[in-house]
This record gives C-alpha cells, sequence and structure tokens, in this order.
C-alpha cells in the first residue's frame, strides 16, 4: 500500500511539473511573435495618452498642384516625413501620401470629391473656397493686402475665425490657413507696364469668378485653367501667360515660354490646406488634435522658407534672362480694379477687416 501511495504520489508530482512546464513554455512563444501593439497597450493602461481608437490607420491622399520639388512639396514632404516619425513611435496610425503635379485632379475637381467624403488633403486658396464662405474670397481680391505682413494681421481677427466655422459648418475643415504664400505677378510674352498693355492679352487664372473678374478689371482677357496646363498652353499661343508668386513661375518652367516678368503685385496670396469635415470629425480626437498639430508646424515651417524661396526664384528667373519690368504703374492698376470690390459688395467687408485688423498693429 505504501508503494502504491508513493507511486501515486510521484505521478502526482509529474503532471503538476508538466503543467508548470506547459504554462512556462508559453512565454517564450508569445515574445517570438509580435510585441503588443501601442493601442492594446493603452487599452490596458489608463495612464496612457494613446487609445486603442486613436492609432486605427487612415491614410490621407495629399493634393497638390505644383510639383513636389516647390516650395509647397517641400512643406509638404516635411510634414509627412513628421507623420511617419510619429507612426514609428506609435504616436499616431495616421498615413499621409503626397500626389503632386495634380496627379489626382484640378483644385475644383478635389473640392467636388471632399465634399464628398473622400479621405483628400488639398493644398489651396481662399479664392477657391468661396462657395462655402463667400467673404472669404476678399483675401483674393486686387490689392487687397499693402505688404507682406498683413496677412498675419488677418489670421488674428474676429472675421477670419469666422469664416473657419462657416467652412467647416459647410463641409470642409481648414487644417491650416495661414501660409503667406506672397505677391502675384505677371508673367507673359509681352511686358506689361499699365492697363493699357494687357489689351488682348490672355492671361491664365485659376478657376474662379473673382480672379477671372480681375484680370478683367485690369484689361486682360482671364482664362481659367489647371496649373498643369499652363506651360503648353503658352507654348501653343492659347494663353500668353499667368499670374503667380516667383516660386510658381520657377515650379512650371515659365521663363522657357515667357520673355517678361512684370512686378504688379496685384494679389498677397495666403495658401490652405483643407479637408473633409466628416471625415476629419470621424478620426479619434487624439487624431485630430495630432493632425493640427501637425498642419500648423507645417504653417511654421513654410513661411519660413517661404520668403527666401521667392527671392531665390526672382534671382533664377533673371539668370534664366527673363526681362523684369519693375516700372509698372501700381497705382493705375488699383485704380482700375476697385470695380471688382463693387462687384463682388466686398466695399464696406474690406473696411470691416481693416478696421478689425488695425488692432493688432
Amino acid at each position: 500500500m505504501k508503494k502504491l501511495s508513493a507511486r501515486i504520489l510521484a505521478l502526482v508530482m509529474v503532471l503538476a511539473l508538466a503543467f508548470a512546464g506547459c504554462g512556462e513554455s508559453s512565454a517564450p512563444v508569445a515574445s517570438s511573435a509580435p510585441a503588443q501593439n501601442a493601442a492594446s497597450a493603452a487599452a490596458s493602461d489608463p495612464a496612457s495618452d494613446v487609445s486603442a481608437a486613436s492609432l486605427e490607420q487612415v491614410t490621407l491622399r495629399f493634393a497638390l498642384s505644383n510639383s513636389a520639388d516647390s516650395v509647397h512639396g517641400k512643406n509638404i514632404t516635411k510634414m509627412i516625413e513628421n507623420i511617419e516619425a510619429a507612426r514609428t513611435n506609435n504616436e499616431t496610425g495616421l498615413e499621409v501620401v503626397l500626389y503632386p503635379n495634380g496627379q489626382l485632379g484640378s483644385v475644383d475637381e478635389m473640392l467636388e470629391q471632399i465634399m464628398m467624403g473622400e479621405d483628400i488633403i488639398l493644398s489651396t486658396d481662399p479664392g477657391a473656397l468661396k462657395n462655402w464662405a463667400n467673404e472669404l474670397a476678399i483675401l483674393e481680391a486686387p490689392y487687397f493686402f499693402e505688404n507682406e505682413q498683413e496677412p498675419a494681421l488677418v489670421f488674428q481677427t474676429d472675421w477670419f475665425k469666422d469664416q473657419l466655422k462657416t467652412l467647416e459648418e459647410n463641409g470642409i475643415k481648414v487644417l491650416s490657413g495661414e501660409m503667406i504664400y506672397g505677391s502675384r505677378h505677371i508673367m507673359a510674352t509681352a511686358p506689361i507696364r499699365n492697363p493699357a498693355d494687357m489689351k488682348g492679352l490672355k492671361i491664365r487664372v485659376p478657376g474662379n469668378d473673382l480672379s477671372v473678374a480681375m484680370i478683367e478689371a485690369m484689361g486682360g482677357i482671364s482664362t481659367p485653367m489647371a496649373l498643369s496646363e499652363v506651360y503648353a498652353s503658352i507654348q501653343q499661343g492659347v494663353i500668353n501667360g499667368m499670374e503667380n508668386p516667383f516660386a510658381t513661375h520657377i515650379d512650371n518652367n515659365m521663363w522657357e515660354v515667357c520673355d517678361y516678368l512684370s512686378l504688379d503685385g496685384h494679389q498677397i496670396t495666403t495658401s490652405w490646406y483643407v479637408m473633409s469635415a466628416d471625415v476629419f470629425n470621424k478620426l479619434a480626437s487624439a487624431e485630430q488634435d495630432f493632425l493640427m498639430k501637425t498642419a500648423a508646424d507645417a504653417a511654421d515651417y513654410f513661411n519660413s522658407i517661404n520668403s527666401e524661396a521667392n527671392e531665390e526664384a526672382l534671382q533664377t528667373l533673371k539668370e534664366k534672362g527673363v526681362t523684369v519690368v519693375d516700372d509698372v504703374d501700381i497705382a493705375a492698376f488699383k485704380e482700375a480694379t476697385t470695380s471688382v470690390y463693387d462687384k463682388f459688395g466686398y466695399s464696406e467687408l474690406r473696411t470691416k477687416i481693416y478696421e478689425q485688423m488695425d488692432q493688432f498693429r
């Protein structure tokens, strides 16, 4: 009996050790599998700043009319690099892919897709957003700003903040509207010094009615067209030139088809990064905060490099043999374009915004 009891006890001990061994052998298996992701860890750790929902994998396409080598392209590339670094550190589940050179379509087409809820971020301007916040286009009105320091004053006004709210209520989320792209000038096949010189010249403009009205008030013929089509259209004689900041003229090789750059400075334009409000609102709050912070940092970076980029572009145009017309009759163009404010009912609005800007001078 004692031998039987001893055998039973021994068997029990063997079985116990076997079960213990199974428990120990599971640890190496777990460690050889992929490490627990940050979302799961966060779900079990209330102290973590990262939630499981915040790391849901979301890919956004960034649509850009300019090239990847443009100041916008470089800015967005840096923004994407920052997002990728955050993904590597399990700080975000967002992925952003850049599509330059209008690969996804024109600005108007992209805005239509954004309104349909597509996962697109778009680089655009306030004039293109006029359909969703009518007053915004005044920022693109001729000679609204006196210098490139003034847009920063607008960004602080209640009026500007109200426009952002209006856009969001109408389906467009502004990630950043505070990039100062710079003064726009006309590059053409002929020199332009006064409104009379514009007669008969077909000038490419963005696809908005305010830009169309502006060129017509200046004496030219407005031709709305995608930026990607401009070079060939000038080369073929369909149009005679386009208006844009220096950097965009360089980015589109305008010196190859236009001999003259006329410094009329008819606009000081700002650049905006926008997306669908519905798509933005579906992101976890942590991802929303991350995206807004990343866009704000991108705007700061853009403003830090853009001025130098424009100066370099102007110098490059001169080196390429472009004739820079610097004796433009600005006063004559300002007088000719006052009708634009009356046409769009912006005269009183201009006064209102100027008064708010004065508070921050």
